[in-house]
């Protein structure tokens, strides 16, 4: 797969940190694709496919776990040299990682900025509900006052 394909019109599904053993966390996005799920490591510009966003990513850890295992046989058993040349693949800067890591900004920043939209929508519905609450208390106050002062 082609995996710099179309990255601008991509729609997002989701994204955030995969936690690898070597390399601690590396940065993930999903996009909904025709076809079903495109996960994307974009350190190391792995990418898999799966019909959900959990099984796209699901086969995203097996691929880096197949990839360690080749970075290894590639350096002759010696773990550290592989794990030095997937730190410096991870670091490296290339166009497509750039292109990769601006969506991911930007599904950050849409992610934010919802969060901080729904926390302000609960507060606002918080506010509301106590309001309506205490309208109620005081008809209700006054009600039992007026029915006291017939009674």
């Amino acid at each position: 797969m082609n995996i710099g394909t179309d990255i601008q019109n991509s729609e997002i599904a989701n994204f955030g940190k995969i936690f690898h053993f070597t390399l601690n966390d590396m940065s993930l996005i999903v996009f909904k694709k025709e076809y079903g799920y495109q996960a994307v490591c974009i350190d190391l510009l792995l990418d898999s496919t799966g019909k959900s966003a959990k099984e796209a990513c699901d086969n995203l850890m097996k691929l880096l776990g197949s990839y360690t295992k080749q970075m290894i046989s590639n350096h002759n058993g010696d773990k550290k040299a592989a794990f030095e040349y997937m730190t410096q693949t991870a670091y490296a800067d290339n166009q497509l990682k750039v292109q990769y890591y601006i969506k991911y900004r930007q599904a950050k920043c849409q992610y934010v900025i919802n969060r901080i939209a729904m926390e302000k929508r609960a507060r606002s519905r918080m506010a509301e509900l106590f309001a309506l609450l205490r309208l109620i208390f005081i008809s209700q106050h006054i009600r039992y006052r007026l029915m006291a002062a017939i009674a």
